[in-house]
This record gives C-alpha cells, sequence and structure tokens, in this order.
C-alpha cells in the first residue's frame, strides 16, 4: 500500500499509481483551483479540458460554477465518489459506535475539511446504519448495471 504525501495510507492511491504509469491518463490540476483530477490524454496531446458537469447529486463547493448532470437535463444519473472507514463484520457494537463517534469528530474540525477540500473531498458522515444501506444501493445499482451490459 503506497503513502501519498500526507501520509494517508490508501489501495485508491496505489490504484493511481498504476493507472497513471500506464499512461492512459494523465493527472491534471483544474486550471483555477487546487483540484486533482484525472483527464484522458487526447489523440492531439493537448490537456486543456472544461469540466462539463459533475455526476454528484449537487455542485461541488471545490467548483460550484460546475453543473450536475440533473441541472443540464440528464436525469437518473448519479455516480458520486466515496471513500469510506468499514471494520470487519463481527466487530462487537461499542467499538463500532466509539469509532463512529471519534470519525465524526475528527471529520467536523475544519482542519479536516480544509485538507479534504484541498483534495477535491467534501467529508460528511452517516451511522453505521444509514451507510449499509447506502451501500446496499450501490451495490444494487451497478450490480444492474453490470448485469445489463453484460460485464464479467
Amino acid at each position: 500500500m503506497a503513502k501519498n504525501e500526507r501520509g494517508f495510507k490508501t489501495a485508491a492511491f496505489s490504484a493511481l499509481l498504476l493507472i497513471l504509469a500506464s499512461g492512459a491518463v494523465q493527472a491534471q490540476s483544474y486550471p483555477t483551483r487546487p483540484v486533482r483530477i484525472l483527464v484522458p490524454t487526447s489523440p492531439g496531446g493537448g490537456n486543456d479540458f472544461v469540466a462539463l458537469a459533475v455526476t454528484s447529486p449537487q455542485r461541488s463547493p471545490v467548483a460550484p460554477e460546475v453543473p450536475t448532470l440533473s441541472e443540464l437535463g440528464v436525469k437518473g444519473v448519479e455516480a458520486p465518489s466515496w471513500y469510506s472507514i468499514v471494520a470487519p463484520a463481527a466487530t462487537p457494537r461499542p467499538i463500532v459506535d466509539r469509532l463512529h463517534g471519534e470519525l465524526v469528530s475528527i471529520s467536523g474540525t475544519a482542519d479536516f475539511r480544509k485538507i479534504m477540500l484541498r483534495q477535491a473531498l467534501e467529508p460528511t458522515s452517516m451511522t453505521p446504519e444509514q451507510f449499509a444501506t447506502f451501500l446496499r444501493g450501490e451495490y444494487d445499482k451497478w450490480g444492474r448495471i453490470i448485469k445489463s451490459l453484460k460485464i464479467q
């Protein structure tokens, strides 16, 4: 597992390094904001781009001028990026509750929010039950898409 500049260990960062190393995409910065994003390499080699929409239900606080797909008339498409911290299924409830409380406390601090927003991430929190419901919904949604496209 790789470690990024802030010391957060993430499997996603390792995957990103592999993707970047493959040459399939390049990391770029939004021209006026410190947003790290991936853009396909254009056939002509240029790297200029314009963000047309975000796939989240709400506009991004990092780029509030960019509309959502829904605002542009594309209804029913929501694919926001999200990250979570999970514990093994058999973790005793008092430990889950303590971890949840500590994480909510940390994610509500100005310093944490500032760090996340610099990385184009908007911290939110859910109860363990809300997250379980959300996760089942994501599993069902993407499962239907995978089956309909016959992806194996």
